[in-house]
């Protein structure tokens, strides 16, 4: 869903050209900036799995597109689409422990315009994010502002991902 007036809808193709992405305009639908972002809520289970210390990796493709014409290319400079993080804890009585956000997440390293551009982000879970309740959420925002008619950002494929452990073969069979 979206958070901050941005309007989503499907857009198709998606990533490789096939399948559908999600694309994000102003809620007025003539502008696009950072007042506007997609919010993905995780999953309930990633309390279990994102515990102070455990690494993981943020993903997603995303392509900044003219909505009238797409043979302009748009360069989003150093500025390009971005993600934060979320994080709520709340204590058995209910009280807040912590409600903050990871800002301005970058993760991109060479954009290329008019491609899809693969965002990849490696963290570590804080000590904050602990707690009886613990919701994540995954904003993702255009990195800048545009103007009206100018640019819509495209997304798909987006993951938080959490390696599992893996233990060496022992020596001795059990």
């Amino acid at each position: 869903h979206s958070w901050g007036g941005g309007k989503l809808s499907l857009y198709e193709p998606g990533y490789g050209d096939t399948g559908k992405a999600v694309k994000m305009v102003s809620g007025d639908g003539q502008s696009l900036s950072n007042s506007g972002a997609m919010r993905t809520s995780l999953s309930s289970t990633a309390k279990e799995c994102m515990v102070p210390g455990t690494s993981f990796t943020i993903s997603f493709k995303a392509k900044l597109v003219n909505p009238t014409d797409s043979s302009v290319l748009i360069d989003c400079g150093s500025n390009c689409p971005e993600a934060r993080l979320r994080v709520r804890t709340v204590d058995e009585e209910g009280e807040i422990i912590w409600n903050g956000w990871v800002n301005n997440i970058r993760g991109f390293s060479d954009w290329k315009a008019g491609e899809w551009n693969t965002f990849s982000k490696w963290m570590t879970a804080y000590e904050q994010w602990t707690g009886q309740y613990v919701w994540f959420f995954l904003d993702i925002l255009p990195g800048r502002s545009y103007g009206p008619g100018e640019a819509m950002l495209l997304v798909d494929d987006v993951s938080v991902v959490i390696p599992l452990e893996s233990n060496s073969p022992s020596d001795t069979p059990t």
